[in-house]
Formats: structure tokens, sequence, C-alpha cells
């Protein structure tokens, strides 16, 4: 008897938790949260074709996968309507991102590097990745830098929040 209530309190415990976990992708700024967006509000960003398909190689450099089809947003065109905080220019390079998936893997990509370099112009936030991953993939929103050489290093599978942070605070 303690046995199955003990089961159904882990199961219901189980139930809540899963739920409260965030269905869009959540954007914060120094710890707050500025914005959370569905996959319906990101598809409202103007699109994107990076690449019509990836090669995904491992930090060896051995293959892994490849995504075709791709289609997506920049995340620095995601990124531009969110306020960094910034009293100038000058401390927007100041500023890094850290993408983080559903299950703690993260990534980073400073300000500069999004807003000020060509990894910018390949940085794309996939959102047909069920497709392009050939069903393999069934969340929602991932996060690649096509112009990487290992592209699987920040490959986001689950991408579920960006985290604007500032070195030092």
């Amino acid at each position: 008897m303690k046995i199955t209530f003990a089961t159904l309190i882990l199961s219901f415990l189980c139930i809540v938790l899963y739920a409260q976990q965030p269905t869009g992708l959540v954007i914060t700024v120094l710890g707050k949260q500025q914005a959370s967006m569905s996959l319906d509000q990101i598809k409202q960003v103007p699109g994107h074709t990076v690449v019509d398909s990836l090669r995904i190689y491992n930090h060896t450099g051995a293959y892994r996968s490849t995504l075709k089809n791709i289609q997506g947003r920049l995340l620095r065109d995601l990124l531009k309507e969110i306020p960094f905080g910034a009293d100038s220019p000058k401390i927007l390079s100041e500023y890094y991102l850290v993408c983080e998936a559903n299950d703690g893997y993260k990534v980073v990509f400073s300000w500069n590097e999004l807003f000020n370099t060509a990894i910018g112009d390949q940085t794309i936030l996939v959102t047909n990745i069920e497709q392009a991953s050939n069903g393999k993939e069934k969340d929602p929103f991932a996060l690649l830098s096509a112009a990487d050489l290992a592209t699987g290093r920040r490959y986001v599978k689950g991408l579920r929040y960006i985290h604007i942070r500032r070195i030092g605070q």
C-alpha cells in the first residue's frame, strides 16, 4: 500500500514538474525574463536560409549526421528587439549569450560574434528541425552555427533558453 501511494505521489510530481517546463523559447537579460516566444511567434520574423543542407561534425571532425532543407531565423534577428540594457554601444562588447537546451547542454556566443562578424550571418534558429533531421529531433527549437568547422559543437537540440549576460555580473 505504501509503495503504491509513493508511486502515485511521484507520478503526480513528475506530471506537475513537467507541466512547469516552458513551452516556448525563454530569453533572459541579466537574470530577468525579457521574452518568451512560441514557434508561431518566431515564424513571424522574416525567414532565412543559411544553407539547404548541413553536415554535422563533432569536435574531432567525425561526421555525425546531415540536416536537410533547413528553414529558420537568424538568431540576431530574433534578438534585435530585446533590450540588452547597455548604456553605450561600447558596453555591448561585454555581453555574451548562453544558449541552453532542455537537457542542460550549453553553448556560448559573444555579442560581437553575432552582431559584428560573419558568424552572425550563419547562426540560425532552426524552425523545422523535425523535418530537417528526418524525424530524429522532435523538440521544436534547435540552434546551429553553420560557420563553425565542428558544426556539432554549437548545435543545440532542444533549445529552451537564451541567457544574455554581461562579463563580471
